[in-house]
């Protein structure tokens, strides 16, 4: 079967099958067409294929999942930034020090369990790599990860109700 016949044979037919999957004709359309410009770019040979049916349908799933996983990352990115914009709207504190920041950093970090807060502070205040953590505490580097991601995600849930510069400030430091 030739390019050309392929084309007009299973464009119709795929780009349902993407729009019972990714709902939006638009997007369904665009992803079979780019599906059919790698083949044709790529030169491959239709006639080749055992199944063609079987082929095409595979590329297309595929590319619908990869644009439905796309689509998700991007929708949780809104959501974030909404959420970052609507805490900058309403919060109307101002810290009249750097003290008063670290004070609150400081209260948030004491909060943590206490293997945690001594993995976070060889790793965020002293300075130290995982592995001299791990090596240092006589426990595993996985170890050392987990503490370090408890420890990140507590602190960041505990500064949510904080002024988000300083939360914006902390993420900043700890990166």
């Amino acid at each position: 079967m030739t390019f050309e016949q392929a084309y007009i044979e299973y464009f119709a037919r795929m780009q349902r099958f993407a729009e019972s999957y990714i709902a939006s004709s638009y997007d369904a359309e665009n992803i079979v067409q780019d599906i059919f410009t790698m083949l044709w770019e790529r030169k491959i040979d239709l006639t080749a294929q055992s199944n063609l049916t079987s082929y095409l349908l595979t590329i297309l799933k595929n590319r619908c999942l990869d644009h439905l996983k796309h689509k998700k990352i991007m929708e949780q990115h809104e959501v974030e930034t909404a959420l970052h914009i609507r805490a900058l709207e309403e919060n109307n504190y101002e810290y009249e020090t750097d003290t008063e920041i670290s004070e609150t950093i400081q209260r948030c970090i004491e909060k943590l369990p206490l293997k945690c807060k001594e993995i976070f502070l060889k790793s965020k205040v002293e300075g130290k790599k995982n592995k001299e953590i791990a090596l240092e505490l006589n426990i595993s580097v996985n170890t050392v990860e987990g503490q370090m991601t408890i420890a990140l995600k507590r602190l960041r849930q505990g500064l949510k109700g904080e002024l988000f510069t300083i939360l914006l400030l902390f993420e900043n430091i700890l990166k």
